[in-house]
């Protein structure tokens, strides 16, 4: 689990809470109801911000701040869907993508997933 290392200096505030050991978490218990100046910090997959998210609807304004892993459905208006290139360029010694040193993203798809689809590079934000 990531920064579980760096979580044990806070280990009186943190609760760690993996799913797949106590299954979905109670947001309502956990929330309970705010209190003056009470401010929610969260993020973590769709289906949990979700639930916070509609757990705090009835808060103040500015109680809950949320921070998604993915920038969350997009429309994209087709008429400006076009193909584009992106320049890949190593960083330090590392490999180039496949060799390469351009990436067709075709319309529909964004860059990362292209490279995730056509590489064995992993792309930033993907592991």
């Amino acid at each position: 689990m990531a920064f579980l290392d760096e979580l044990r200096d806070f280990c009186a505030k943190v609760q760690v809470a993996p799913e797949d050991d106590g299954g979905l978490l109670d947001v309502a218990a956990i929330l309970g109801d705010p209190e003056p100046d009470t401010l929610v910090y969260c993020c973590g997959p769709a289906g949990l911000l979700d639930a916070v998210e509609w757990r705090c609807a009835s808060w103040p304004s500015g109680a809950l701040r949320v921070e998604r892993f993915s920038a969350g459905d997009q429309t994209v208006d087709p008429a400006r869907d076009r193909p584009f290139e992106v320049e890949l360029r190593p960083l330090g010694s590392g490999p180039r993508c496949g060799g390469r040193s351009s990436l067709a993203v075709p319309p529909g798809t964004s860059a990362s997933r292209t490279l995730w689809t056509t590489s064995s590079v992993t792309p930033a934000g993907s592991t």
